[in-house]
C-alpha cells in the first residue's frame, strides 16, 4: 500500500515536471513582438472597438520604448476613447512635450485638456493646430470660452473682441468681453464694449445694469444714474430701483441723496437686503441731517 502511494506521488511529480518543461519550451519558442507588431495589433483592436485590448498592446509598446511617439499617442487616444481623461491628458501632454506640434496629438489634446480643466493647455493645443495650418478664426470661440472659464482675462478679452468683429449679432460675446475687461482691471475697455452693445441691441436691461455698475467702479456716478434711469424705463424691478438708489447715494448733490433716501425707505419692505439698506439709510440720515 505504501509503495502504491509512493508510485502515485512519483507520477504526479513527473507529470508536473513535464508540464513545466512543455510550457518553458513553448514560451521560448514564442518570438517577442516588435514595436511595429504591437502597434499594428493595438490599432486593429482599436478599430474594432476593443479599447481594453488596444490599451494592453499600446501599453506594452510604451513599456518597450517609453519615448516612442506613436505608442504614446495611440495609448493617449485609447485612454480618451475609454473616458479615462486624466490618463489621456498625462500621456498626450508627454507626447507634445517630447515631439511638439503634432496635428494628430493636438487634435485630441485640446479636447481632453478642456475636459480635465487644463484650459491653458487646451488653448496651447489649438494654437499649435493653427500653426500647423488651420485658420485661427475657426478656433476663436473655443479659445475665448476656454480663457473665460479659466479667467485668463487678457486672452478672453482679445478673442471675444475678435468674435464681435466676426459675429456682431451675438450679445453674449459683448457681455463676456466686457466681463473679461473687468477681470483684467480695464473697466474703461469694458464700458467701451457695453456702449457698442447698446448701439447694436438698444436699451437692453442686462446691458444697462452692467454699464451702470462699471461706471460706479470708476466713481462716475452721474453716468451710472443715467444708465439706470434708461433701464427703469424698460424694467422697473425692485433690484434696479435699489441699484439706482445706491448710485444716487454717493453723489454730492443733496437732492440726489434725498431721492435715494426716499427710494430706500419705500423699497425697504420689498427686499431681503435689509442690512445693506439699513446701513445706507443710516449713512443718508447723517448726510441729510435727518433725526
Amino acid at each position: 500500500m505504501r509503495l502504491d502511494k509512493e508510485l502515485q506521488l512519483s507520477d504526479v511529480v513527473v507529470f508536473a515536471l513535464l508540464v513545466i518543461i512543455f510550457v518553458s519550451i513553448f514560451a521560448c519558442g514564442q518570438k517577442e513582438k516588435t514595436i511595429d507588431e504591437l502597434l499594428a495589433l493595438g490599432q486593429k483592436s482599436y478599430d474594432s472597438g476593443d479599447y481594453f485590448e488596444a490599451r494592453s498592446y499600446f501599453g506594452r509598446a510604451v513599456r518597450k520604448e517609453p519615448s516612442n511617439r506613436y505608442a504614446l499617442y495611440h495609448l493617449g487616444r485609447t485612454y480618451f476613447a475609454e473616458n479615462m481623461y486624466d490618463s489621456s491628458y498625462a500621456t498626450l501632454s508627454r507626447v507634445e512635450k517630447l515631439y511638439p506640434g503634432s496635428r494628430e496629438v493636438n487634435s485630441v489634446l485640446h479636447e481632453v485638456s478642456a475636459r480635465t480643466g487644463h484650459y491653458q493647455a487646451a488653448i496651447n493645443a489649438l494654437m499649435a493646430l493653427s500653426r500647423a495650418g488651420d485658420p485661427i478664426e475657426q478656433y476663436y470661440k473655443q479659445i475665448a470660452e476656454y480663457a473665460f472659464t479659466d479667467t485668463i482675462a487678457h486672452t478672453a478679452y482679445y478673442y471675444y473682441r475678435k468674435l464681435i468683429e466676426a459675429e456682431p449679432d451675438s450679445l453674449n460675446y459683448y457681455l463676456r468681453c466686457a466681463e473679461s475687461a473687468y477681470y483684467k482691471d480695464d473697466v474703461l475697455s469694458g464700458i467701451e464694449v457695453l456702449k457698442l452693445a447698446l448701439k447694436r441691441f438698444g436699451d437692453r436691461p442686462q446691458i444697462l445694469s452692467i454699464l451702470g455698475k462699471y461706471y460706479s467702479y470708476i466713481r462716475a456716478y452721474p453716468e451710472s444714474e443715467r444708465a439706470l434711469r434708461r433701464l427703469l424705463q424698460k424694467d422697473s424691478s425692485t433690484v434696479y430701483q435699489l441699484q439706482l438708489a445706491t448710485f444716487l447715494t454717493f453723489q454730492e448733490d443733496q437732492g440726489k441723496k434725498r431721492e435715494a433716501y426716499d427710494m430706500f425707505s419705500r423699497l425697504r419692505a420689498k427686499t431681503a437686503q435689509l442690512n445693506k439698506i439699513d446701513s445706507l439709510i443710516s449713512y443718508l440720515e447723517r448726510e441729510l441731517g435727518i433725526k
